[in-house]
């Protein structure tokens, strides 16, 4: 989402931002969902203090 609704973006008000930010989610993610698979991993680093 940030590359494609925040990133290097300003938005002269929150309704715009916000504007942006479902643009996002109604328009683009459809578009683009199917390539962000590979993006998306369950590889988690566990801490042992």
């Amino acid at each position: 989402m940030n590359e494609h609704a925040r990133n290097n973006k300003y938005f002269p008000s929150p309704k715009d931002f916000r504007r942006s930010i479902d643009n996002f989610f109604d328009s683009t993610l459809p578009k683009i969902g199917h390539a962000l698979t590979g993006r998306i991993n369950d590889n988690f680093q566990i801490f042992n203090f």
